[in-house]
């Protein structure tokens, strides 16, 4: 093996040089390495905001509903639905 060969059998000195003055690293230290690209972000923000527009509340029976409350009034305890059982029509459960 000759002297100051590398792994694979090549001279140190052959390697490319990594440059501060070279395309890539100029890049790396503007944008750093762990940037998000400006596209990437704009996706992801209307990705989320669509995500809201799809999600809504509702309430499940307007005509009796079971109002539980808790110890402190204005809480919000008990907001939860409940397991009923249809009445009337084929058995189903809620």
């Amino acid at each position: 093996m000759q002297k100051g060969a590398g792994p694979v059998g090549r001279r140190a000195d052959t390697f490319p040089r990594r440059s501060a003055q070279s395309p890539v690293w100029r890049a790396v230290r503007k944008r750093g390495h762990h940037s998000i690209s400006m596209p990437l972000k704009l996706l992801t923000v209307l990705a989320l905001y669509h995500g809201t527009l799809l999600c809504g509340g509702f309430n499940v029976d307007e005509r009796f509903p079971v109002v539980k409350e808790g110890f402190t009034n204005g809480s919000f305890f008990g907001f939860s639905v409940a397991l009923h059982h249809q009445t009337e029509g084929t058995n189903k459960y809620l």
